[in-house]
């Protein structure tokens, strides 16, 4: 049976590293239009199994979230490896590489601010240093292509009326909390956080549906002027092909 409890400590361990990979590409998932935005609080239900599976420390906190940073980023920005081969010139054995280095550098920011959260766990603060952290780190860290956790939101409208008030960070502790109090929620069995996440969106949303009723009576009171956008839709390979220009040019005329 001795030789069983590494053997079962190992599984543990791959097993919460997959859960943390999870959440990130759950995360990276609510980008996408019409029910996806809800991907982005649900992302919290896997992070909160792989973060309850051992002890808190700093070390794994990083090691947790680094995982789950790199895989948002991997899955939200994939095409970066066509990129690098399209206007980079990198061959394909360079291209992925460099954009795992990428999509690691970047996840890091969601590795600090992980083992900031669980070495507070540590001492007793609970859970919710999580969301503060995060959103702070997500307001202050630099990244070549910035994203954030509240990206999603653009496609549920009056929740994304709350940035009015506090920009970007507020969006993201807004959903950085509400998805915290979910997973809560679910892993204590207790109806408090529920209630908690319920208050928060009925109390967003419903303020941000006004705003928007304001907003757009306003916006039809307003004068208005006609504006049109001519771009057509040409392929990246294309675009620097000059045996193409003339019937680049030929479609802007006719549009």
């Amino acid at each position: 049976m001795r030789g069983e409890e590494p053997r079962a400590g190992g599984a543990r361990i791959w097993r919460d590293r997959a859960l943390a990979a999870l959440a990130g590409g759950t995360l990276a998932l609510s980008v996408v239009p019409t029910l996806a935005p809800a991907f982005a609080f649900l992302m919290w239900i896997p992070l909160r199994t792989s973060l309850e599976g051992g002890a808190p420390s700093a070390r794994r906190g990083f090691v947790l979230g680094t995982l789950a940073g790199a895989a948002c980023n991997a899955v939200a920005l994939y095409w970066v490896v066509g990129t690098l081969e399209a206007f980079g010139g990198f061959p394909t054995v360079a291209s992925v590489p460099t954009a795992a280095l990428l999509f690691l550098a970047q996840g890091t920011v969601f590795g600090v601010a992980t083992a900031l959260a669980e070495a507070l766990r540590a001492r007793g603060a609970g859970p919710w240093p999580l969301p503060l952290a995060l959103t702070l780190l997500f307001a202050e860290a630099p990244a070549l292509f910035p994203w954030h956790p509240s990206t999603s939101l653009v496609a549920w409208l009056p929740l994304a009326q709350a940035a009015e008030l506090g920009g970007v960070p507020l969006l993201d502790l807004l959903v950085l909390a509400t998805g915290a109090a979910l997973a809560e929620a679910l892993i204590s069995r207790r109806a408090r956080p529920a209630l908690f996440a319920a208050a928060l969106l009925a109390l967003a949303g419903g303020a941000g549906a006004l705003r928007l009723d304001a907003v757009r009576a306003a916006r039809a009171a307003a004068p208005s002027l006609h504006v049109g956008v001519v771009q057509p839709n040409i392929p990246v390979a294309h675009k620097r092909d000059p045996a193409r220009l003339e019937d680049h040019l030929r479609a802007l005329r006719e549009a």
